[in-house]
């Protein structure tokens, strides 16, 4: 697969709907994280670049979570560990 079909939903996020978008995204990118790494990372860059651009806070949470799973599904905990701290410290 490496990332066809990539449906970028960003283009269309606003203030009303940054929340139904993020979810969307959030359901599609969770299926894949284990099947297609790639579509799955496109997809939570696109809700990290949402939920900043909109200070949905509960997207960013959702962005991290999704993070978590990609880089534990593909036996990187170092990575998350890094980005963990990273989070904190803001």
């Amino acid at each position: 697969m490496s990332g066809e079909g990539v449906v970028k939903l960003d283009e269309t996020i606003t203030a009303e709907n940054v929340s139904a978008k993020v979810h969307t995204m959030f359901s599609q990118a969770q299926s894949l994280v284990n099947i297609d790494a790639n579509l799955a990372l496109s997809y939570i860059r696109q809700i990290t670049a949402a939920s900043n651009k909109f200070k949905y806070d509960l997207g960013i949470g959702i962005a991290e979570l999704l993070y978590g799973a990609y880089h534990w599904f593909h036996g990187d905990i170092e990575s998350r560990w890094k980005l963990t701290k990273q989070h904190r410290n803001l």
